[in-house]
């Protein structure tokens, strides 16, 4: 009798400490599940006050670009590229502006299509690396190469923008022999197909944008000389 009364004491104190421990164990997944939901809402009002200091250092037509792009981890870079990339537009204006004050005469028009050509080129080597990633050609330029030299050489901030897209340059002492003698940019394999994807797409709608503007500019300056006429 004795026996089964003590088995019978154990199982029940086993019983209640099984119990408690349950009850324990649901109180700190519950407590865990708290804390996690804290740190998300705070993860989440962090990300949300990045976005919003994000998107004020830029204009508002360019914030549909980077609103589907604001989850990607690099995508403050891109910020860097269009700041230059403005930068680059207004000493460029400014350099070639007549004395006269016309932002858009001929002699301006003509240079401010330079300036196009130039981005235009580096749109163009980032989407061919784009459409064809595994294509070795694609990633290198010769500094000496016509192309280049015509269209982006001479464009002052031009090395800059390479650099910020992910061209790294080689300079002719440390480059190849031969055709590579005046120096070769070779785009940085380590970066991702998502960062060149990323890339690519921003600079064909910065293109888009400035051209709009440009348009809209150049309208309203005619209707405002008729206007006076």
């Amino acid at each position: 009798t004795s026996y089964f009364t003590n088995t019978s004491t154990t199982t029940k104190q086993d019983t209640t400490e099984q119990k408690e421990q349950k009850q324990k164990d649901a109180e700190i997944a519950d407590m865990s599940t708290d804390t996690d939901f804290e740190q998300q809402k705070q993860k989440q009002k962090h990300n949300i006050a990045s976005h919003n200091s994000l998107l004020s250092a830029i204009p508002s037509p360019y914030h549909e670009w980077f609103h589907r792009h604001l989850q990607h981890n690099e995508v403050h870079k891109i910020v860097d590229i269009y700041t230059h990339l403005t930068l680059m537009r207004e000493q460029h204006r400014v350099q070639y502006q007549p004395s006269n004050g016309n932002a858009y005469s001929q002699y301006s028009e003509l240079k401010s299509g330079e300036f196009n050509a130039c981005i235009s080129m580096v749109h163009t080597l980032m989407r061919n690396i784009h459409q064809s990633p595994m294509v070795e050609k694609y990633r290198r330029i010769r500094c000496g190469n016509k192309a280049f030299l015509k269209k982006i050489a001479h464009i002052h901030g031009s090395s800059l923008l390479l650099k910020l897209c992910g061209w790294d340059l080689i300079a002719a002492a440390a480059a190849e022999t031969g055709h590579d003698s005046d120096g070769v940019y070779i785009f940085n394999p380590s970066l991702s197909n998502d960062w060149i994807e990323m890339v690519t797409t921003f600079l064909g709608f910065y293109m888009a944008q400035e051209i709009h503007a440009n348009v809209q500019q150049q309208t309203t300056t005619v209707d405002d000389k008729n206007d006076n006429d």
